[in-house]
């Protein structure tokens, strides 16, 4: 059943939608008005700006991804619009609501400004949980090719630093997403890895998980032995693991591998994105023990 009725005007229909109590049909709307693209940003630059703390919450995430024109069938999603990034960082700033202040850097993580890390960073000291988790997942958001950039290299190593600090905070989330952010974001010194590797240690399987792709992606060659002891031992097992085994390609990872799918399966974690993580890393790594086997092979034929 749709939301609007033939003789309503679509755009302030999913407006009054944005107050709903029931938070699927506010993002469903908001949601709805980003798909509108530049017919829906002017009004939601005075949402903004309602007096209605509410209201400001939702207007941040239209602005976070609101595009330019509606996408072509077919299409991927366009770029967002940028128009809203200065009341954005406004919002984030000195709104007195904090989850307003939340949603104007998660909405700063979908725009990717540059300009905009010195404000996150500074962002990432206020006491709400809340507003460090999202400020450590639009850092994160900050990938690798970001640092290209010479106006988004200069804030590298503040940005760097903030991720380092967060990965120290009380809030396992907070921890979870700044771990993440940080191989996200190709952050490789010494300080990150050694970071990682206290990760590795730390009371949530999420975090830990995340440690170990890090490690992973880096290329790190002690890893492999504390893996295979993670995927044989750790209670809580991280999908991943599995990725970090298959970053690595070590076939003699394989073993353990294998005996933590059985371990994963028999705990009733299923679903068609664990199977991915699982038999992806299987498929790797047994096609890497192949190419040692014909190796050896042909050594010995050669010998």
């Amino acid at each position: 059943m749709s939301d609007l009725s033939d003789d309503e005007d679509p755009l302030e229909r999913w407006v009054a939608q944005l107050m709903d109590e029931d938070e699927d049909r506010r993002y469903k709307a908001g949601c709805a008005l980003q798909r509108l693209g530049r017919p829906a940003l002017t009004r939601a630059l005075e949402l903004a700006r309602d007096p209605r703390a509410r209201m400001r919450e939702m207007a941040c995430f239209v602005l976070g991804q609101i595009v330019d024109r509606p996408p072509v069938e077919g299409e991927s999603w366009p770029e967002p619009c940028p128009d809203g990034v200065p009341l954005l960082l406004q919002l984030l700033q000195s709104d007195p609501d904090e989850h307003v202040r939340a949603g104007a850097a998660a909405a700063l993580g979908h725009q990717r400004v540059p300009s905009t890390l010195p404000a996150l960073c500074q962002a990432a000291l206020d006491p709400s949980e809340q507003i460090r988790f999202d400020v450590a997942a639009a850092l994160g958001s900050f990938g690798e090719w970001i640092w290209e950039d010479p106006e988004a290299a200069v804030y590298r190593d503040q940005t760097r630093e903030t991720l380092l600090r967060l990965m120290d905070d009380p809030d396992d989330d907070v921890r979870d997403w700044a771990t993440f952010g940080m191989h996200q974001g190709g952050h490789d010194t010494p300080e990150v890895r050694a970071r990682f590797w206290k990760a590795l240690d730390d009371p949530n399987p999420d975090v830990r998980g995340e440690a170990a792709d890090g490690l992973a992606l880096l290329g790190d060659p002690d890893l492999a032995p504390r893996l295979e002891d993670l995927l044989r031992n750790d209670s809580a097992i991280s999908l991943c693991y599995f990725s970090a085994a298959e970053e690595l390609g070590d076939p003699r990872l394989l073993p353990a591998v294998l005996h933590a799918a059985e371990r994963w399966r028999s705990m009733g974690e299923e679903g068609e994105s664990s199977e991915f993580f699982i038999t992806s890393a299987i498929e790797a790594l047994q096609r890497a023990a192949d190419q040692v086997e014909r190796g050896a092979v042909e050594a010995m034929d050669n010998s």
